[in-house]
C-alpha cells in the first residue's frame, strides 16, 4: 500500500495493482478494496490482477 501511496502523488491516469490482497487478514483486504474504490471514484482508473473471486476480495470491478 505504501507504493499505491507515492503512486498517487504524482497524480496518475491510470494504477496497475498486482495482487493487492495477498497474504492479508479478511477485515484488511475489505479496506483495500474500500480504498481501491476511492481511488476509483476519483477519476484514476485501475488495472487490478487478483487472483482471489470477487467475493473473497471484498471489492467489486465499478465502471465510471
Amino acid at each position: 500500500m505504501l507504493t499505491v501511496c507515492r503512486t498517487l502523488m504524482g497524480d496518475p491516469e491510470l494504477i496497475m495493482i498486482d495482487e493487492p490482497t495477498e497474504g492479508l487478514a479478511p477485515i484488511i483486504v475489505q479496506q483495500v478494496g474500500d480504498l481501491i474504490a476511492e481511488i476509483a471514484r476519483r477519476g484514476v482508473a485501475i488495472l487490478l490482477v487478483e487472483q482471489k473471486s470477487r467475493s473473497q476480495c471484498g471489492y467489486r470491478i465499478v465502471s465510471t
